[in-house]
C-alpha cells in the first residue's frame, strides 16, 4: 500500500510542508537554547579547574620538595614531615577541584538536554501524531479508491464524520438521498469525505 504523506489539495499541502517547516525550526531553536544553556553553566567549572590545577601543581612542588630534603643530614625526616602532609592536602585539594568541576559538566548537561528536550518532545508529540494520523487515513483511503472501491462507502463516511450543518448544503435530507441512491449526493458526499482526508475526489464516482 501507497503511503500517502501529504495531501493532494495544494492548500492543505501548502500547510502541512509549513507545519513541518515550523517543526523543524521548533527543534532547531530549542537546541541552539539547550545548548547555550550548556555553555553558560559549564562556564561556571572554571574557578573548579583552577583550584584543580593550583592543587596539583603544589602537591607536585611540595612531594619535590620532600623529596630533597631526605637527602639532609640527621634533620632530613624531621623536615619531609611538613612537606609530606602539605603534598596530602594539596592532593585533596585538586581532588576536591576535579569533583566539582565534574558536578558542574553533569548538572550542566542535565539542564542542556532538559531544556532542549522537553519542548522538543512535547510539541513534537503532537506533531508526529497529528501527521500519523493524516497518513494513515489518507493511505488508506488512497488503497481503497486505487481499489475502486464504492464511493457509497466515503459518502457514509461524510454522513456520520461532518456535521449536520455541512451535510445540509448538499441536501436537505442527505441520509435519505444517501439510501435512494442518489448519484449527486453520493458524490458530492463522497467528495466531502475525501476532501476532509486531503485528497482530490474522483471525478467520476461509481455508479450504484
Amino acid at each position: 500500500m501507497a503511503v500517502q504523506v501529504y495531501a493532494d489539495l495544494p492548500g492543505r499541502r501548502a500547510r502541512q510542508v509549513a507545519v513541518d517547516l515550523g517543526m523543524l525550526g521548533w527543534i532547531m531553536v530549542w537546541a541552539w537554547v539547550g545548548r547555550e544553556v550548556y555553555s553558560s553553566i559549564v562556564a561556571l567549572r572554571a574557578p573548579a579547574d583552577r583550584l584543580r590545577d593550583s592543587g596539583t601543581s603544589l602537591a607536585g612542588s611540595m612531594s619535590n620538595a620532600e623529596q630533597q630534603l631526605g637527602d639532609v643530614p640527621i634533620l632530613g625526616d624531621r623536615l619531609q614531615g611538613p612537606f609530606g602532609a602539605a603534598a596530602d592536602t594539596a592532593r585533596e585539594v585538586a581532588v576536591a577541584g576535579q569533583d566539582l568541576g565534574d558536578a558542574i559538566t553533569r548538572g550542566a548537561l542535565i539542564s542542556g538536554w532538559t531544556t532542549a528536550l522537553v519542548p522538543i518532545v512535547v510539541v513534537g508529540g503532537l506533531w508526529l501524531w497529528w501527521r500519523v494520523r493524516f497518513t494513515r487515513q489518507a493511505s488508506a483511503a488512497r488503497f481503497l479508491l486505487s481499489g475502486q472501491a464504492d464511493t457509497d462507502l466515503f459518502a457514509l463516511r461524510a454522513l456520520t464524520s461532518h456535521s449536520v450543518a455541512t451535510l445540509a448544503r448538499i441536501h436537505p435530507d442527505p441520509g435519505a438521498a444517501w439510501r435512494r441512491g442518489d448519484p449527486g449526493v453520493v458524490a458530492a458526499l463522497a467528495a466531502l469525505e475525501l476532501r476532509r482526508l486531503g485528497l482530490v475526489p474522483r471525478p467520476h464516482p461509481n455508479p450504484r
